[in-house]
């Protein structure tokens, strides 16, 4: 071991070190490792394992390849520019952490925490799906925090994130997190996928939620989120959004909670007649003060509509599966059935049990175009007010 003030640097000839189906343990140890690229690599089932208080290794680059890495109790942790995991075991201990600008996952790799915030740390870390055989699968019962989360369709076709077990799966960072290709899958009975405050997440992917989502800051998506697990937006930050243009919907599964000061976004297309919609597969549940109701338009892409013209935005089973009201903007109060609505060009009523717009399904938070009262009288094609119009006017 070396005393707590000490570090131990170590190179050699060729700036690389290679752990080749043997051990590498730290104990009690704060080794640096950065001469020239500083590549570490561990293969071929070798195994580096840090443990003891405050044992660190400091690299640039880490390649883990079918080989495993197991970070003991007391604060011991890697610090490295960029790590490659590929078909790898990382196993965490309590307080124990990997801190990385980039971490980048091929093969099938399997963290396992234990009451910890884990892997990738760093202020600028991200994890990258990367390759058409991409599987990360957390288990244990503590959380990997990560700032983004990438899953691309050009780079890594059909990746996949598992969570089992108690695991979870922190996104923390604003950078934006895309989803593009591949399942994330949330399995494990007490499992959860955390979308933090400053977050923000697009997911064109299915997702399968039997656990629990909490979305504290932005997630926009389209598709399914398929499975009976619970999805919660938690926080005054907190905003669902529907991905794509008008027209597309968001299809959730399970129980939908909105808390209060939360935000439901929905786009409407009025040259289109047409929006965004939300599917609610069970129940929608707001509290004694409701989310707010984002109902908006592209400037582009508003007209002044003809009276009765309707747009469903949120679908739902069944009449009293649709819990709470939404609220005011002002804050002022709930925004009870019936409540008229400004959006662009055009005020609308709002509904929701919405028999008119689908009789196969009543079910439905519409809102509706009302007459224009900027002036009940029309004008002629010459400008000028005829008899019966000039009698509304008198």
């Amino acid at each position: 071991g070396l005393p707590n003030a000490d570090r131990c640097y170590f190179s050699n000839a060729v700036n690389h070190a290679d752990i080749d189906g043997g051990t590498l343990e730290l104990f009690e140890s704060h080794v640096i490792f950065r001469t020239g690229s500083g590549e570490m690599r561990i293969h071929n089932g070798g195994t580096l394992r840090i443990r003891g208080a405050q044992s660190m290794l400091e690299t640039g680059t880490l390649e883990v390849e079918n080989a495993s890495i197991e970070l003991g109790l007391g604060g011991v942790g890697i610090e490295v520019d960029t790590l490659l995991l590929d078909g790898a075991t990382v196993t965490f201990e309590p307080s124990s952490k990997i801190v990385s600008d980039l971490t980048t996952v091929r093969g099938t790799t399997t963290i396992d925490t234990d009451f910890t915030t884990g892997v990738a740390t760093g202020l600028t870390t991200a994890i990258v799906m990367d390759g058409p055989d991409a599987h990360l699968i957390l288990a244990g019962d503590g959380t990997v925090s990560v700032d983004a989360l990438f899953m691309d369709m050009v780079f890594s076709p059909n990746p996949k994130v598992t969570l089992t077990e108690f695991a979870d799966l922190e996104i923390t960072d604003s950078i934006g997190s895309g989803w593009d290709d591949g399942t994330i899958e949330i399995l494990g009975e007490d499992s959860a996928l955390f979308v933090r405050e400053d977050a923000f997440v697009t997911s064109r992917i299915p997702i399968v939620n039997e656990a629990f989502i909490e979305v504290e800051g932005v997630f926009v998506g389209s598709g399914a989120v398929s499975g009976s697990g619970l999805f919660e937006l938690s926080g005054v930050e907190a905003t669902l959004g529907i991905l794509g243009s008008t027209g597309s919907t968001l299809q959730i599964d399970g129980p939908i909670v909105l808390n209060p000061f939360s935000k439901l976004a929905i786009e409407l297309d009025p040259q289109q007649d047409r929006s965004q919609r939300l599917i609610a597969g069970s129940e929608v549940v707001m509290g004694t003060i409701g989310a707010y109701l984002d109902a908006y338009v592209d400037p582009a892409n508003d007209v002044v509509l003809p009276a009765g013209t309707k747009f469903g935005i949120l679908d739902y089973p069944a009449e009293d599966d649709f819990i709470g009201l939404f609220w005011k903007d002002d804050d002022s109060g709930d925004l009870v059935d019936g409540s008229l609505l400004t959006i662009g060009l055009n005020t609308y009523r709002l509904a929701y049990h919405d028999e008119g717009f689908d009789p196969d399904n009543p079910t439905m938070v519409t809102v509706t175009v009302e007459p224009s009262t900027d002036c009940p009288a029309d004008l002629d094609d010459d400008g000028t007010v005829d008899g019966a119009d000039l009698a509304i006017l008198l």
